[in-house]
């Protein structure tokens, strides 16, 4: 029970935060899954979204008992073709995240192959602006030892 109160609380005041918009473009958080609840417009439309939805699926079910037929795929493609927006929406979302995620692996890469060039100085006694430079760095291969040749 205490458990469930934490989440519950913590995730209420996830929303508080994210409706204040108290951390507008500082990228400490990722509400993800519940930007829909950052106002009360976005959070009836959703809901309404799915009413429609869920309406235009049980009259395709009446229409096909009454006609005495079952055809899950023509049901299917009531919800699919009424659920465009919903799917546009994720993709455009799914992009983004993509993109971020993206820049950040190449940012995690840089700042790791600059800590990568900078404890390589320390060990040869090299500057890192040397190791920095790719035409001074490459200078580094000539000093260390090569391998035996037999």
């Amino acid at each position: 029970p205490d458990d469930y109160d934490d989440i519950k609380h913590g995730v209420l005041d996830d929303i508080k935060c994210l409706r204040s918009n108290a951390i507008e473009g500082a990228n400490v958080r990722s509400y993800r899954g519940i930007e829909h609840l950052k106002t009360t417009t976005s959070s009836k439309a959703r809901k309404l979204r799915r009413q429609i939805i869920v309406e235009a699926v049980l009259s395709e079910q009446d229409l096909q008992r009454e006609q005495g037929h079952r055809d899950d795929n023509t049901i299917a493609k009531v919800a699919s073709d009424l659920s465009i927006y919903s799917k546009v929406e994720a993709s455009e979302k799914a992009d983004k995240d993509a993109e971020e995620t993206l820049a950040l692996f190449h940012l995690s890469r840089t700042h790791m192959s600059q800590k990568g060039r900078a404890a390589t100085a320390r060990s040869t006694g090299m500057g890192a602006s040397a190791l920095m430079n790719p035409v001074l760095g490459s200078s580094i291969n000539s000093r260390r030892p090569s391998a035996a040749v037999a």
